[in-house]
């Protein structure tokens, strides 16, 4: 049986959007992000992903962070006062 679940609580994520000047603003957020020349890349489980400006890093729980597009940002989450 399918039942629609309806969160009882707001959980709120701490998130920064790249926007290509700001990485020593993300290098001081995100632990697991790191620069080489002009370019910003996150590491996960030993692979290198270069963040593409307009992407976002989310710090989730427990310190673990991810990269998500305008895209998925805007499928995931409502922006706080939109009930």
């Amino acid at each position: 049986m399918v039942q629609r679940l309806i969160p009882k609580t707001t959980i709120r994520f701490l998130g920064i959007q790249f926007d290509g000047t700001n990485q020593r603003e993300i290098l001081s957020f995100c632990k697991m992000c790191y620069s080489i020349e002009e370019h910003l890349y996150f590491s996960f489980h030993g692979h290198a992903i270069e963040v593409e400006v307009g992407e976002w890093i989310v710090n989730t729980f427990n310190d673990e962070f991810n990269i998500l597009t305008n895209e998925e940002i805007s499928a995931i989450f409502k922006p706080l006062g939109s009930r």
